[in-house]
């Protein structure tokens, strides 16, 4: 990629996959940062826990064995409740996982199985729920359930019973969330770098000489927030990888206003070429800087004098009746 000699265009082009790096290396260090974590957080020991029945707050490491399958009571969108006898024939509330409750009721031996999890305290809106469907429910030979005697029936603790207790598929998760940015980043760097190198290879070394005379020479005008260049003959944009444009080329051009729940996020000069290309320049619409699509398209109207400006539905006509069926009746 040496046709084009001239360092102003060289130091656009470097300050350009400069950001780019930026940009990689911004999730990168997160990605990197979360994926540690997790593997910490997968190593932690949680210690021996405790009998629910000896548990006396919540959020203690708790476990019960049990041996019978659960009875679903109650469930909204993060919690299935469910009542359960363990072997020592103690009653509880316990909130499992699908996994969990297969694996329950996939027992046909009667194994005893370790439910291990977290103690939760049982608020009063579990309670009432609970109260109700337990005495719905009931046989007739079993005692009702009161708010006097839940306590003494279920215990002010039920357990939260999960596979993991660990976050560490949080950390996970958010470094492959991370992870996937870094991919799309650079799978977007890639492609620029091969179109920059495809459009300079293909030029005529000729052509890449009257370039790098053009950008280097005091006539050229420089949009800097935009990396863009307006030389005597070519449009140079480097704010969407590369594009080399001669104004002898150029049938059609406009601007377009991008807005997002009516707020102007962005903006670009849309360039139709005579052979029907669709080509566009981004540009910043903020500050000092707002009205530049306007002095674009102002200076290339100038040097193209033939040049249709503005989008109107008499201009679109003209283009699709003179350039896009010319190139149809080419292809």
């Amino acid at each position: 990629m040496n046709k084009i000699s001239s360092v102003k265009f060289w130091q656009e082009i470097k300050r350009a996959r400069k950001i780019r790096y930026y940009c990689i290396g911004a999730f990168v260090v997160p990605a990197l940062i979360f994926g540690i974590w997790g593997f910490i957080e997968g190593q932690r020991d949680l210690g021996t826990p405790t009998y629910l029945a000896d548990v006396l707050k919540a959020e203690e490491y708790a476990y019960i064995d049990v041996d019978d399958i659960p009875y679903l009571f109650g469930e909204n969108d993060t919690n299935k409740l469910y009542f359960i006898w363990d072997t020592n024939d103690n009653f509880y509330i316990v909130d499992l996982t699908k996994k969990l409750y297969e694996k329950l009721e996939n027992n046909p031996q009667k194994d005893t199985i370790r439910l291990v999890g977290t103690s939760k305290t049982i608020t009063n809106e579990i309670k009432n729920v609970a109260i109700k469907v337990y005495n719905r429910d009931k046989s007739e030979e079993m005692p009702a359930m009161t708010k006097d005697n839940f306590n003494e029936m279920l215990g002010r603790q039920y357990l939260n019973a999960r596979e993991d207790l660990t976050n560490q598929w949080v950390f996970y998760g958010l470094s492959f969330v991370f992870l996937a940015f870094v991919l799309s980043f650079y799978l977007a760097h890639w492609f620029i770098e091969r179109k920059i190198r495809r459009v300079i290879d293909n030029l005529p070394q000729s052509e890449a000489d009257l370039i790098t005379f053009e950008v280097e020479s005091d006539k050229t005008i420089t949009f800097p927030k935009n990396n863009l260049f307006l030389t005597e003959n070519y449009i140079i944009s480097l704010g969407n990888s590369l594009d080399i444009i001669k104004y002898m080329d150029i049938a059609w051009i406009y601007h377009t206003d991008i807005r997002q729940n009516g707020v102007l996020s962005a903006r670009r000069v849309d360039i139709i070429c005579k052979d029907s290309t669709h080509k566009w320049i981004p540009v910043m619409p903020y500050g000092k800087n707002r009205n530049a699509h306007l002095d674009i398209i102002q200076i290339i109207a100038e040097k193209q004098p033939e040049v249709l400006v503005g989008y109107t539905n008499d201009n679109q006509k003209i283009i699709n009746e003179t350039v896009h069926k010319k190139a149809k009746n080419k292809s």
